[in-house]
């Protein structure tokens, strides 16, 4: 079997998140996203213009099945990112500050 790397779509929105909240921990992921951390991710990950957007991922496959993913973005970017981020994070947990850069 091999590994193959392609660009994110929207439908990649749960691995992206499962992988962003690994990359964070989960206690941080509960702290900033509320229990339901890993539903709040998926809707960052599926819109466009926030940190973790689709848009910003590479999904690896292992045998044509996802096995991880990988964010990045210009950091250039991060205030207007992470503004569309905690306007969806706010949405869920409304009492979020907002996290060190």
């Amino acid at each position: 079997m091999s590994v193959s790397v392609r660009p994110a779509t929207r439908e990649d929105a749960r691995i992206i998140a499962e992988a962003v909240a690994m990359a964070i921990g989960s206690e941080s992921a509960v702290l900033y996203c509320g229990e339901n951390y890993l539903d709040v991710l998926e809707e960052v990950a599926s819109e466009t213009g926030t940190q973790y957007s689709y848009e910003n991922s590479l999904i690896a496959s292992f045998g044509g099945v996802p096995a991880g993913a990988i964010c990045g973005y210009d950091g250039s970017l991060l205030s207007p990112l992470r503004e569309k981020t905690l306007t969806i994070i706010r949405k869920h947990n409304p009492g979020i500050g907002v996290p060190d850069d």
